[in-house]
């Protein structure tokens, strides 16, 4: 069987339903050099994110897993340290740093509208918000890092995860760049025994053992404490394209007959970060019949998941009022991992990121004038991630 990881990269969003080819069961292939099998629906996701012989060690592709994650990333982990390692996160971002991280990206996004009268690019002015309000949030110093040079390493990890080429070289860039700001700060918290901010807060974490988490790993861990915040720019935008295409939407979350919760969830919904995420059995595993071999990989397929119309009513059209009465489950709203945040592999940030995401949707929604000037995110299927949608906002 030929291996289809090329066709991954070449195809993106399209690349589980070009190889369905309207099959709904699990589809079996080959991705990188090894037998894979592509699933979707709730009880693939339960089987996913629970079956203990899963690892999610060597899964992910190298360079996202060096770029994007890092190398000795949380990502990377199984287990009793996956465990001690996602309670530290989970302890960290909690609903107190989510109201935090939001007020910080409100108030700065009001400060830079009240000098500015307009915004030129919604994403972009987004990214540097985003960026400004986490480092600020974490006590990393401004002396170590700026606002441009933080939010342009910050943006080529995010981007460069699904390409080749130069979007994979700036990836790369960005990360030697951003880790060794980082290590520096971390450094310099466990030398003044910071304890008070954030910073401090990860400089302290430790493995299962007892003991630091190695310099670089800690640096490792602060970036993917930063760099998801300034990931929901993307959704920001998103935000922005669903307001130019339905504006009864902007209408609705400005007068609140639209919950901004319910529409940030169906925009994570609507516009999925990632098409596909994968994990290794330890040992042979089987799902309805379909088994692969240790090292193997089973592909959870987010895409086709967030719009099976067994799970979702409708799934094509954007419809944030499915979810004003809707409660999001761990095992059908997954485009940030499914199951419990605290000992699974769900995203420890996805409060901060949903909170966030109320803050810009609340906020743009105030504009009657935004316009749009890109592609549509929704219909960029090959690119990942999917080109920002450009707009820009007047009073």
């Amino acid at each position: 069987m030929r291996d289809q990881s090329l066709s991954l990269i070449r195809r993106g969003y399209d690349f589980t339903r070009w190889l369905r080819d309207d099959d709904p069961g699990p589809v079996t292939t080959r991705l990188m050099g090894r037998p894979a099998t592509v699933i979707e629906g709730v009880e693939a996701a339960r089987f996913f994110y629970t079956e203990p012989t899963l690892s999610r060690k060597g899964a992910a592709p190298p360079i996202p897993a060096m770029t994007l994650f890092g190398p000795g990333a949380i990502h990377s982990t199984d287990d009793d340290e996956h465990r001690h390692r996602k309670a530290q996160f989970v302890d960290l971002l909690d609903e107190t740093a989510a109201f935090d991280v939001a007020r910080r990206a409100g108030a700065e996004w009001d400060r830079r509208i009240a000098e500015l009268g307009f915004v030129p690019d919604v994403f972009s002015m987004a990214c540097e918000v985003l960026f400004t309000a986490v480092r600020d949030w974490a006590g990393v110093s401004a002396d170590a890092v700026g606002v441009r040079r933080g939010t342009s390493q910050m943006v080529s990890m995010i981007d460069g995860f699904g390409s080749a080429g130069r979007r994979q070289l700036r990836a790369v860039k960005g990360r030697i760049g951003a880790q060794r700001w980082a290590r520096a700060e971390i450094k310099r918290a466990r030398k003044s025994g910071e304890t008070e901010t954030p910073l401090g807060t990860v400089a302290s974490w430790t493995g299962p053992d007892g003991r630091p988490l190695p310099l670089s790993v800690a640096a490792v861990e602060l970036l993917n404490v930063l760099r998801p915040t300034v990931a929901v720019a993307w959704f920001v935008a998103a935000a922005a394209e669903s307001f130019v295409e339905w504006p009864e939407y902007r209408f609705a979350v400005k007068v609140r007959s639209v919950d901004p919760k319910a529409y940030a969830h169906e925009l994570r919904r609507y516009y999925p970060f990632v098409p596909v995420l994968a994990a290794r059995p330890r040992t042979a595993a089987s799902f309805e019949g379909h088994e692969v071999p240790a090292g193997g990989r089973f592909v959870i397929d987010i895409w086709q998941h967030l719009n099976d119309p067994e799970i979702w009513t409708d799934p094509e059209n954007f419809r944030p009022e499915r979810f004003n009465d809707r409660v999001a489950g761990q095992y059908d709203l997954i485009p940030q991992g499914g199951g419990d945040k605290r000992d699974g592999h769900r995203c420890p940030g996805e409060d901060v990121a949903i909170e966030l995401i109320e803050v810009f949707a609340v906020r743009l929604a105030e504009f009657d004038a935004i316009e749009g000037h890109g592609p549509s995110m929704r219909g960029n299927h090959s690119r990942m991630p999917p080109r920002p949608y450009r707009a820009s906002l007047t009073l």
